[in-house]
Parts: C-alpha cells; sequence; structure tokens
C-alpha cells in the first residue's frame, strides 16, 4: 500500500464502500452460479455445469440434454409425469427427450431412461436405454402443460380425449397399453425388399442393450450395399409386420422407431415418421443412413455405400421371420 492510501476502517468512508464492493462481487457470484445450474425436479437439488448430475430418484427427476429442443414448461411437465409414473417407468438414473411431435394443444414427447453412463454423461439409445417410451401431454391455460405416461390410467384418459384430427381412433387405441399389450404378429417377415438379400451382421443375434431397453428383447444387424445388380437389397427398410408407430429417437444424423413390438435403428429422417402413424406388413418406413456416424439415437462403423438396419425384437421361441426361428 503506498503512502497516503488508506485501508479503510468498518463504518468510514472508504470501509463502507470496500464493504458495498464486496457485497456486490458476492452477489454476481452467486447470479453467475445460479445461471450454471438447472433444478432436476420438482424439489429437486439444482446441479452446476460441468459437474455430474443429480441422479433421479423418488419424486425428482433429472432430465439430460436430449435430441430435440424443448421449451422449460414442456420439460417440467415431463418431469412431473414422470415422478407421478415412477412405479412404471422405473429407476433409470436420468431420461432425456428423444422427440417432440407438436399437434395444436397436444404435445406426443418421446422420452428415454438412461443407466451406465460415464463421467461425460454423453448417451445412446443402444448403449445406455433401460426404458422408453411415450408421454402425452395437453395444453392448459397460461402456456402450462399437463402430462401423463403410457402404461398409466392418466395416460388412458389423456389419450381418449385427443381428437380424430390430430389422431385417429385405430392409432389411439395402439398408442394405449392399457388396452391391452402390443399383440405379437402372427408372422414376421424381414425388412427389406423380397428378391433381394441383406448380410447377417458380424454380431449375429445380440443384446446390445436391448436386455435393458425392453426386457426380454434381442437385436440383429442385416446389411446391404444397395447393389440390387447382384441382388442385394436397396436402401428401403420395409416394415417386417403390421403396427403403429409408437417411439421416436431423433437425432441430427440418424432416426430410431418403434413400431409394434419391434424396433427399427439408423433411419434416415424423413416427415413421414410421425406417432400414430400404422404401417402394413412390407410397407415402407424410410431409407437407412450409409456410412459410419454416431449420434445419440445409434452409431455405425461402415464402408460409405454400405448401410445396415439394427432390428430389435421380442425373444421369444416363437419367434421366426421369414422362416427363420
Amino acid at each position: 500500500m503506498s503512502k497516503g492510501q488508506s485501508r479503510g476502517k468498518p463504518g468510514s468512508p472508504a470501509g463502507n464502500r470496500s464493504l458495498r464492493m464486496l457485497i456486490a462481487l458476492a452477489l454476481l457470484a452467486a447470479l453467475a452460479a445460479w445461471a450454471g445450474t438447472e433444478t432436476t425436479a420438482t424439489g429437486g437439488t439444482p446441479h452446476t455445469s460441468g459437474q455430474t448430475p443429480h441422479v433421479s430418484g423418488p419424486g425428482e427427476i433429472t432430465l439430460l440434454p436430449g435430441t430435440v429442443p424443448v421449451d422449460e414448461e414442456v420439460k417440467g411437465a415431463v418431469r412431473q409425469a414422470l415422478i407421478q409414473a415412477q412405479g412404471v417407468v422405473g429407476t433409470a438414473a436420468y431420461y432425456a427427450i428423444s422427440d417432440v411431435q407438436a399437434a395444436g394443444d397436444w404435445q406426443f414427447v418421446s422420452v428415454v431412461g438412461l443407466e451406465g453412463l460415464d463421467p461425460s454423461m454423453e448417451w445412446n439409445l443402444l448403449d445406455h436405454a433401460s426404458w422408453y417410451g411415450l408421454i402425452l401431454l395437453r395444453g392448459e391455460v397460461g402456456g402450462l402443460w399437463a402430462g401423463a405416461v403410457e402404461g398409466t390410467a392418466a395416460f388412458s384418459r389423456l389419450l381418449a380425449g385427443v381428437p380424430d384430427a390430430v389422431l385417429a381412433g385405430e392409432a389411439r387405441q395402439a398408442l394405449d397399453p392399457l388396452q391391452g399389450p402390443v399383440a405379437p404378429a402372427s408372422s414376421y417377415r424381414f425388412p427389406w425388399e423380397p428378391g433381394t438379400s441383406m448380410v447377417y451382421g458380424s454380431l449375429g443375434v445380440h443384446d446390445a442393450g436391448f436386455p435393458s431397453v425392453v426386457g426380454l428383447w434381442k437385436a440383429v444387424d442385416f446389411v446391404s450395399d444397395g447393389n440390387t445388380s447382384v441382388g442385394h437389397a436397396p436402401n428401403r427398410l420395409l416394415a417386417a409386420a403390421s403396427g403403429t408407430l409408437s417411439y421416436i429417437c431423433r437425432d441430427g444424423t440418424s432416426v430410431a422407431v418403434r413400431v409394434g413390438d419391434l424396433l427399427y435403428v439408423h433411419l434416415l429422417d424423413h416427415s413421414g415418421l410421425t406417432i400414430g402413424r400404422t404401417y402394413g406388413p412390407g410397407e415402407e418406413i424410410g431409407p437407412l443412413r450409409p456410412g459410419s456416424f454416431s449420434d445419440r439415437c445409434g452409431w455405425a462403423s461402415q464402408g460409405g455405400g454400405w448401410f445396415h438396419v439394427h432390428w430389435g425384437f421380442p425373444n421369444t421361441p416363437t419367434f421366426s421371420a421369414g422362416g427363420w426361428t
């Protein structure tokens, strides 16, 4: 401290200025910390960006960054719906929103429950999902939303009120698990063009996270280069059985969908992939993503001209497709 300067004492003008400055700095630090937090649930504990988020538990839900932009009001309604349905959705450590489909006063929100994440908190559907399903939201006065999770009585009541202009009656019934579980198809076909072939993936029939995604599921990869001149399947994924689209993971690179009791992963995005869309056997779902890629809805390591479907199906002794069991 140079000659002539005074450090100041409490109560003196210089001391008061120093005290006010310290208070201001403390307020700025508190505001900065508040701006870097996200409330994990109604009544939950905030967490600071860069730290491991608080794990979901009874009465609280932690939402990790999802695959699509979502309003805070919608996030709040999703958290509340998950809290009310914790006996149905299980006990995932974290959750994320993987798609939002808006239709007037209604929103169809696809959500995935996540386990086994490393400290980076990065996730993808195939490696970390422990549950996935649909949450239906209805707009209320003041820009708020009320919602319910599939498999709950509240979801059934809410779904019954969706107008036909938004969702056809047949689709409403197919989307409600309490109307009865999705009935297995009497027969399944392979999900590609008849008369052509796809190569069995090197992993064969494998788990690839599916026992955690949906109990007792398996998966297989079917690969093609699209060379129809030698009988290889074109890039045109077909429905292996009739079913209604009831879940979407839509990232910037690829899409995964649940149709009936089957899961189709590594699709290219297009406008026809919507909740409530019903497919017949052999109807085109869409093209697959060629080349190597990685996003939250899946990943693949393959040549630039190659594509494959990661096909999830029920692990039952009676499951067969195209004559194979």
